[in-house]
Order: structure tokens, then sequence, then C-alpha cells
């Protein structure tokens, strides 16, 4: 996964990281509690990554349901979201 930073002339790469196995999908950030969640489709998990600086830490992984095609997180409640497009199920994680 490649790592970008925007400034007002655009975006410049900053640094890249690995997820835990597979090309990432679906992609959220949680800006109000510094993290970024994507979904690895081929492994049917989420995976966390903690802002630092100009770079991500890895934090956590989730099983999810099938195929994680989609991710979106509500950064009032922390909540997240995750679709799946094999049976059109969603599934939510608390916090």
């Amino acid at each position: 996964m490649i790592v970008f930073r925007v400034a007002a002339d655009g975006p410049h790469q900053v640094g890249s990281i690995r997820t835990k196995c597979c090309t990432p999908y679906g992609i959220a950030i949680d800006g109000r509690r510094g993290l970024v969640y994507v979904t690895l489709t081929a492994t049917n998990q989420l995976e966390s990554f903690r802002i630092s600086g100009n770079g991500l830490v890895p934090d956590q992984t989730w099983p999810t349901v099938r195929q994680p095609d989609d991710v979106a997180v509500d950064e009032i409640t922390g909540r997240v979201f995750v679709a799946g497009t094999d049976d059109d199920q969603l599934q939510l994680i608390e916090p």
C-alpha cells in the first residue's frame, strides 16, 4: 500500500507499507482516531493501521463477511461497516 500526504501543491508519496497478506481493496479513514482500514478481499479480512507521522503502523486484523469489497467508518462512534458482495452482507465492527 502506498502512503501519500496531500498538501496545497497536490499529493506526495511519503512511504509504503505491506498488508498482512494481499492487495487491499476497500479503504476508509477515521481521521478522528487516526486509523486507516483496508479490506483484504482474498482472505476475508479487515486490517487497520495507525497513522503515525508520515507513515502507517499495523494495528489489528478482523475476520469479515465473504468477499469484503468495501469499508466505511462512522467517525463519531468509531463503528466500522464492512460490505461483503458474496451474500450481500453488512458487518458491523464496534470500536
